[in-house]
This record gives structure tokens, C-alpha cells and sequence, in this order.
């Protein structure tokens, strides 16, 4: 039985490496501490940057980009539904404890859709 807590958290941007020290700071000194705790795996959700749709690694965490580009409405619907499919497949994989929309938008949004249409089912 694992007892790793399963941490996701949504943002509209996540730095897209290490070197990318200016993209949200307070959200990297969180993201820094939650990982040095062994008790937490963390994954991050990335709504609008970095630009591109894909997967990658910063300081161990996985961060699943949707690539959104800060396109407007109706281009955005194809960015939520990028990130709900990441949700889905990280919830697969490991049931998701936790769920941090960082800020109040689509985010916040998007995370209340994920609470109360898959991961209390």
C-alpha cells in the first residue's frame, strides 16, 4: 500500500527549466519545499507556459505543459481539455490526494471541475 500523498497543483505557468528562475518564484519555493518532503509525490499542471504541449522533468517533479499560449476563448476549451486529460492519466497512475489551483481562473475552474466530476468518483 503506498502512503505517498499524491499532490497536483494547477497553474497558468510553470517555469520550463531550471534555468527559468524568473517564472512565478513564490510557486518554485513551494514546489522546492514540497519535494524535499519524501511523503509527497507532486505533479504540476501547467495551463498556459510554457508554450509548448509536452511533458518534462523540473527538479524531479513532472510537469505536464498544456501548451495553452494565452490563446482566448474559444481556443482555451482545447487547453482545459488537455489538462483534464493529464489529470486523468496522473490519477490513473496514483489516486490524487490533493488538489491546489494556484490563483483564482481557469484554474480554480478547471480544479473544481476535476473535484467534483472525477476525483471524488
Amino acid at each position: 500500500m503506498n502512503t505517498c500523498k499524491n499532490i497536483v497543483i494547477l497553474t497558468p505557468g510553470f517555469p520550463k527549466d531550471e534555468n527559468d528562475y524568473l517564472c512565478i518564484p513564490p510557486l518554485q519555493l513551494l514546489t522546492r519545499q514540497l519535494i524535499k518532503n519524501t511523503d509527497i509525490k507532486l505533479s504540476i499542471i501547467a495551463f498556459q507556459y510554457p508554450y509548448e504541449n509536452k511533458n518534462y522533468k523540473w527538479n524531479t517533479v513532472t510537469v505536464y505543459s498544456c501548451g495553452g499560449n494565452n490563446k482566448s476563448f474559444p481556443s482555451k476549451f482545447f487547453t482545459w481539455q488537455r489538462a483534464v486529460k493529464y489529470f486523468k492519466q496522473i490519477n490513473k497512475i496514483q489516486k490524487v490526494d490533493i488538489v491546489h489551483s494556484f490563483w483564482l481562473n481557469e484554474c480554480a475552474l478547471i480544479g473544481e471541475h476535476l473535484i467534483t466530476n472525477i476525483y471524488v468518483h
